[in-house]
């Protein structure tokens, strides 16, 4: 079995601060957010991997965990695969995450959807109901299609 190792450390580490914040700062004058459809699709576009699996191993905060791949809707991955990545925070990211301290970890047996940049925090855990809008926005396919 091949592992894929995701080296995010270094992504962590720029946006995870070493002191604790409370809260977000003010958004600036003007700002529109975007729709959730155009978040959505910005999100999928920008994933470098979105899968179907679950948590076979579960790390600390800031510790990478491991993902059994079930099925894949993007990415340069196989069905069986295991991933190890940090956990992320779930979709929608909170727009100040950075500022939050690490996300919490996942439990052994956790599955669903997960996207995940190289160059981002980590597993990224999405809601079904997003989920569902990715397929019916044709981000990506439905596992059950043939």
């Amino acid at each position: 079995m091949r592992m894929l190792v995701l080296g995010l450390a270094a992504a962590a580490a720029a946006i995870v601060p070493t002191h604790g914040a409370s809260a977000c700062p003010p958004l600036p004058p003007g700002y529109v957010p975007p729709t959730d459809e155009q978040r959505l699709d910005d999100f999928a576009r920008r994933s470098d991997i979105i899968v179907y699996g679950v948590v076979t191993g579960t790390a600390r905060p800031g510790e990478r965990s491991r993902l059994k791949i079930l099925h894949v809707y993007k990415g340069n991955v196989r069905k069986g695969q295991t991933i190890l990545a940090q956990t992320g925070f779930d979709y929608p990211v909170p727009a100040c995450a950075g500022m939050m301290g690490p996300p919490p970890p996942k439990a052994n047996g956790t599955y669903g959807v997960v996207a995940l940049r190289t160059d981002a925090w980590g597993l990224t855990f999405i809601k079904a109901k997003d989920v569902q809008m990715m397929i019916e926005r044709g981000l990506i396919r439905s596992a059950r299609a043939r």
